[in-house]
């Protein structure tokens, strides 16, 4: 009896939590198709913060400062054509944008992994003496920082200085259309360009030589008597010197020029071609008296001994060198430059002592 009250009771149980009605169904999870917002797991009470995801298109500036810069100091000039780019380190895995500005137009950039940056990485070729601004970012979570402001400006140097010019003097007054423009040499792999400007005027003539001297065409028209001029002239060694500072010269009066400088003055080595061992004899020729001196140089320009000859009259004449300083001393083995100087005339050349 006891049995069968049991299996009763169970029945009329299980029917009547399977009534309609009698379980309730939770609501829906929104009201007036709102979300409802859910509490965030935690962890120890601390809620787990969930990051927005940033708008396409639109930056997001945590609340980390930007990278503090460290060099190229600000205004610094003396930096080789590969700037080093530094910023101060960020703990953990972050990248760091490097930007180089020229004016509003940005040059080069870069995105790496270390706070610094060698420019001539994946850029085109600074050009020295020219200002350039650079920043820097870095980014982390997913977001960059803004950039270090104000930004920071540096210009690059030359590789070498400047060649030091010779002739035409500043000021001088010559009477040829075939000048020569000289300078003091440097070393023997050196390139020159030489420029010449018509004060007031189109003419711009350019040349490129091996050699730190060169004579204007005879004959192509490009000077005329009572021109002003400026000339000047750049080295390239590892790369392009800044322009020396222009000299100005002027042509003489129409009835009083010559054509060539040549005509007047002629200036031969009789070492041929130009060696020597223990002395070498330059003959030159004067048309007319003047004042006469030979400079000696090496290649690198450094003067090795100056000759004065004084007053020389008109005719041909010679010059001995033995191969010796101001001193005395020989000097070593290698190529060497002279230039004899003869009134307004002059003529540079090469000459090589051997063993």
């Amino acid at each position: 009896m006891r049995c069968v009250f049991v299996a009763i009771s169970m029945i009329l149980a299980l029917g009547w939590a399977n009534t309609p009605g009698s379980n309730p169904v939770p609501p829906p999870p929104s009201v007036d198709n709102m979300p409802v917002v859910l509490p965030l797991p935690s962890v120890d009470n601390v809620p787990v913060v969930v990051p927005v995801p940033p708008k396409p298109g639109v930056e997001q500036y945590p609340d980390f400062d930007p990278p503090v810069p460290i060099a190229p100091l600000n205004g610094d000039t003396n930096i080789w054509q590969a700037p080093l780019l530094v910023v101060g380190p960020y703990p953990g895995l972050v990248l760091y944008h490097f930007c180089i500005w020229d004016g509003e137009t940005k040059v080069a950039e870069r995105i790496t992994m270390l706070p610094f940056w060698l420019a001539n990485e994946g850029t085109v070729g600074l050009t020295p003496g020219t200002s350039y601004r650079w920043s820097c970012r870095v980014q982390a979570l997913g977001r960059w920082s803004a950039w270090f402001d104000p930004q920071w400006n540096f210009s690059l140097a030359f590789p070498c200085p400047p060649p030091t010019p010779l002739t035409p003097a500043r000021g001088e007054r010559i009477n040829t259309l075939t000048p020569l423009l000289s300078v003091v040499p440097h070393a023997i792999s050196a390139r020159y360009d030489f420029h010449i400007e018509e004060e007031g005027g189109p003419l711009h003539l350019e040349h490129e030589s091996r050699l730190p001297f060169w004579r204007v065409p005879e004959g192509a028209g490009y000077l005329h008597g009572g021109g002003s001029y400026r000339w000047s002239c750049r080295v390239h060694i590892g790369g392009w010197s800044r322009f020396t500072e222009p000299w100005d010269f002027t042509i003489t009066d129409p009835g009083n020029i010559q054509g060539s400088a040549g005509s007047h003055l002629t200036v031969t080595c009789r070492a041929v071609p130009g060696l020597f061992r223990d002395r070498t004899v330059i003959e030159y020729t004067l048309p007319e008296a003047g004042d006469v001196a030979v400079t000696f140089y090496t290649v690198q320009g450094t003067r090795v001994k100056d000759v004065r000859l004084g007053r020389v009259p008109a005719g041909s004449h010679e010059l001995t060198w033995n191969g010796t300083d101001e001193h005395g001393r020989g000097v070593a083995r290698g190529v060497y430059i002279y230039r004899l100087k003869a009134g307004s005339d002059e003529l540079i050349s090469k000459l090589t002592k051997t063993d």
